[in-house]
């Protein structure tokens, strides 16, 4: 069902999605940045390669907060679901103590922020409604094609279910977590429209 014709048709979506012009508009590189580094890092895992597991996981937490805060979440929750599935999970494992390790060094005020989570400018539910209305209507045509195969796709479940828990609860900079939902939304649509 992921064929090079859903990779394709999920770089047009991406690219005519007005959350990431949005996006752009703020300039958020260095949130572009980190998810370029997070996507690697979800292959690297995919392919067993240790060295570039290890060497992103040291990156990421150094180029974007919010970014490596979501990444570590979506990483976590995959080395659980890959645990439950009793497949090797030490890769994700690794990564994710990586990832948390290196982001509370050079972050140790978290604990502070969690006491006081800041705010983050984005956009809001009604804007991201508006503006992805046409995707939204897609993806979930797309994840009613998928509904049997999107367990075997652990990284993008865990990227949803991340996602749409820290939209539902207002997480700390769940604003933000707008730019992460596009992902699965450009999938989902892309697998229906192939």
């Amino acid at each position: 069902v992921f064929t090079q014709k859903v990779a394709y048709l999920s770089t047009v979506l991406l690219i005519l999605s007005p959350v990431y012009f949005h996006a752009y508009w703020f300039f958020l590189f260095k949130n572009f940045l980190a998810l370029s580094l997070f996507f690697c890092l979800l292959i690297a895992i995919r392919k067993n390669s240790w060295w570039a597991v290890i060497l992103l996981s040291l990156v990421l937490p150094i180029t974007h907060q919010s970014t490596t805060v979501i990444a570590g979440v979506i990483i976590f929750i995959y080395t659980i679901i890959v645990w439950w599935r009793k497949e090797n999970f030490w890769l994700p494992l690794g990564s994710w103590f990586l990832l948390t390790s290196v982001y509370l060094i050079y972050h140790p005020t978290v604990v502070a922020k969690l006491s006081a989570p800041p705010v983050a400018i984005f956009i809001d539910w009604l804007d991201f409604i508006q503006m992805t209305w046409p995707l939204l209507i897609l993806a979930t045509a797309g994840l009613w094609v998928l509904k049997k195969e999107i367990l075997a796709k652990t990284d993008l479940f865990a990227w949803f279910i991340v996602v749409v828990a820290f939209l539902i609860f207002s997480l700390p900079y769940h604003e933000r977590v707008f730019l992460f939902a596009i992902f699965p939304l450009v999938i989902f649509g892309s697998v229906f429209l192939s």
